[in-house]
């Protein structure tokens, strides 16, 4: 399960990332007329559950009505059908990325569930003098945006267990600054680099790679300073600009889906 999500719920975000919120949303959308008893006995075994249920109830992700519980987010099931003029366009990486950094925010009081094939996630990741963008459509993945995620949450690092073996708790402004450093020396030509946690890291982020005897910018990478907006562009992003958050989502996913993409990372 997956979920799109507002401001209105970071403050529990930890609990929604977990398997334990995974497993209590299956168990209230495949049982009927469930009761605080047969939640108490279904997670027995789920440390402080009355606590997180109680935060479940007072965000409105579980409805309590007349003893029974039910799951109370909205359940994604259409998907959004290409606008032509976004359907018969040559779309190249560039212009998906312009595309991603214009997606409106899900509205701070929405919550949504929805599948692997409705939606997409962009992050950006920055210092004062370097960022890191990424666009990617599945959220199991691991790429920076879902292992600093996955440590912030503390859940779902099992997903993650080389990388954490690798970098542990990095503080993620510490880890940029590595990182910004180790590109403005391979920018430089710089072909002795000393390997260390960041330049391994970078390689399993798909961010560089080795080529002969020095190490170089993946060519999936977008490197170049966002382009001009071209007339046919603009009418392309007026288009995308009309839509809701929701189906923005939807359609870069089934764009991706089109290009053979599941991560579309861009440094700056």
């Amino acid at each position: 399960m997956y979920y799109l999500y507002g401001e209105n719920y970071q403050e529990i975000q930890s609990i929604i990332e977990s398997s334990f919120f995974n497993q209590l949303v299956a168990y209230l959308l495949n049982n009927e007329s469930v009761i605080l008893r047969d939640l108490k006995k279904q997670f027995a075994d789920e440390s402080l559950f009355d606590k997180k249920l109680d935060k479940l109830i007072e965000a409105g992700l579980v409805v309590r009505q007349n003893r029974r519980y039910t799951f109370g987010g909205k359940i994604l099931t259409d998907y959004y059908e290409l606008p032509e003029v976004i359907k018969n366009a040559s779309l190249t990486p560039q212009f998906l990325m312009q595309l991603a950094s214009k997606m409106k925010k899900i509205a701070a009081g929405e919550f949504y569930l929805l599948n692997s094939e409705q939606g997409v996630w962009f992050q950006t990741f920055q210092t004062p003098y370097f960022s890191w963008h990424i666009l990617y459509n599945h959220p199991e993945q691991t790429n920076i945006a879902t292992y600093f995620n996955a440590c912030a949450t503390q859940n779902h690092l099992e997903n993650h267990r080389q990388m954490y073996v690798l970098l542990g708790d990095v503080d993620v402004n510490y880890y940029l600054d590595q990182i910004e450093v180790l590109i403005e020396k391979i920018k430089k030509g710089r072909r002795r680099i000393r390997h260390s946690i960041f330049v391994e890291s970078a390689e399993q982020f798909g961010l560089i790679e080795k080529f002969e005897d020095r190490l170089i910018i993946r060519s999936d990478v977008l490197i170049e300073e966002d382009v001009p907006v071209a007339k046919e562009d603009a009418i392309l992003l007026a288009a995308f600009d009309s839509l809701t958050a929701i189906e923005q989502r939807q359609v870069l996913n089934s764009l991706m889906q089109q290009l053979h993409m599941e991560c579309l990372q861009q440094i700056k």
